[in-house]
This record gives C-alpha cells, sequence and structure tokens, in this order.
C-alpha cells in the first residue's frame, strides 16, 4: 500500500457549503512517499490537494474555493466515502434488509447528508455494486484526503449500518476490517468508536476514548453536525487568503 504525506500549501476564507457561510479553511498537497526496502523516506510526487473546513473540519475538493462552483453543493468527501462504505456494508451478507436501508438514509442524513428516500438508497447501492473497485482501492485513493476524525465517521457509520438488524453477520465483520485498514487510521479505530469488531461486546457510542462499556450508548452519538469531522493536521499557521 503506498505512503502519503500532507503538507499545508496556506490558508485563507471561504464559503464553507456544510457550514453555509464563510469560514476559515486550510489547504493541504498530497504527497506519495518515496520508499526503500519498505520504509518511507521523502515525499516526492504530488499526488493532489484538498481543503479542510476549519470550523466543521470537512474536507473538500479543491474545487470548492471556486466560487462559481460551490453552486454545485460539492459534499465533503468523508460524507461521499461514508455512503459509500454504509452501501457495502449493507450488501457484505448478499442481501439489503429494510432496516439496513432505513438506517443508511438515517445515518446520512445525522452526519451531514441531505433527507433521502429508500428508493435513492437502493439506486445508490446498485452503482456501488456496479463499480469495478473494490473497498480498499476506492478508500486508498480517498484516505489521503481526509482528516482522522472524517475517518472515525466512516467506520463508525458503518458499524451503524451493520448493526442495523440488532446482529452483525461474519461477513459484515471482516468488511469493516478491509474498511479499518484502508482508511489507515492513526489509532485504533475501534477503540475510538467504542466497537469490538472481535467479540462484539458493544456497539456505537458517543462516549470519548476511554470510557467503560458500561457507559457508552447503543445510539449514534447526539454530537453537532459541525462536531463530526475532527481536527486536522497540526500545521503553522500562515497568512489568509481569500478564495476567488
Amino acid at each position: 500500500m503506498p505512503s502519503f504525506s500532507t503538507r499545508l500549501s496556506h490558508m485563507g476564507s471561504f464559503r464553507c457549503p456544510q457550514c453555509n457561510r464563510d469560514t476559515v479553511y486550510k489547504l493541504f498537497t498530497i504527497r506519495k512517499e518515496l520508499e526503500v526496502a519498505g520504509v518511507s523516506l521523502i515525499p516526492w510526487k504530488k499526488e493532489g490537494e484538498f481543503v479542510e473546513c476549519q470550523e466543521c473540519r470537512s474536507t473538500y475538493i479543491s474545487e470548492v474555493l471556486d466560487p462559481d462552483k460551490v453552486s454545485w453543493k460539492i459534499k465533503p468527501l468523508q460524507l461521499q466515502a461514508a455512503m459509500r462504505v454504509m452501501l457495502l456494508t449493507m450488501l457484505a451478507d448478499g442481501e439489503m434488509q429494510e432496516t439496513e436501508i432505513r438506517k443508511v438514509a438515517e445515518v446520512y442524513t445525522h452526519i451531514g447528508g441531505e433527507k433521502m428516500h429508500s428508493t435513492a438508497v437502493r439506486t445508490q447501492a446498485e452503482h456501488a455494486k456496479a463499480d469495478p473497485r473494490g473497498i480498499e482501492e476506492y478508500l486508498e485513493a480517498m484516505a489521503p484526503r481526509l482528516n482522522e476524525s472524517g475517518k472515525l465517521a466512516i467506520v463508525k457509520s458503518a458499524w451503524e449500518v451493520a448493526n442495523a438488524d440488532g446482529k452483525v453477520q461474519e461477513e459484515e465483520r471482516q468488511f469493516m476490517k478491509r474498511v479499518a485498514k484502508a482508511l489507515k487510521l492513526k489509532r485504533d479505530p475501534l477503540e475510538a468508536v467504542g466497537v469490538h469488531l472481535g467479540t462484539m461486546m458493544t456497539t456505537v457510542g458517543g462516549t470519548p476514548p476511554g470510557a467503560t462499556p458500561a457507559s457508552r450508548s447503543p445510539t449514534m452519538s447526539a454530537t453537532p453536525k459541525s462536531a463530526l469531522p475532527g481536527r486536522g493536521p497540526s500545521r503553522n499557521a500562515l497568512p489568509l487568503r481569500r478564495a476567488r
């Protein structure tokens, strides 16, 4: 699996589609790292860039800085990835249950998306099945453009769908392990979102890491949408620019 590094290019202000107001952004450059004998040495090849809102911490493609394209309602990258992962989690055991379809729509709205009808969920699921890319290939391309808590939101969303009917199949557990690995989280994703994929001891809760299982809630966290994506890479501040 290739390694990537991110570097702060500049800061500025823009119209965040998720916050729906002017906020401060950071633009990060993604570079593929040169590896020797499996050890990452130096960043050498530019692979792209992404924008991170400093209010809601959502990440976007750089086109979000173009005022002429904001009207497209560009979606946060973690929202797009969460939808794909939820759909494939739902399909992991070979069938789509109505409880899972409703849960996909519910979670998608909870993490910042628009309200969805079950028909739209089914249609997107068919598109996801038709995509020749496996989940690893899809997430490995997305991961460098996601901050840490955006990745955690994806894992948490997938767990909510897998546990929609109160039980998680072995195929779903294995699929979620693949998701966590492809995202290359910096910390243990299972502990961070309160999930244990091996023994299924608890479901996702909104408690901070280190909380006891008894204190965890079996439902989605009541965290506001704006607080879901977390802090991005720590970098030195640079002069602000206004997106043109």
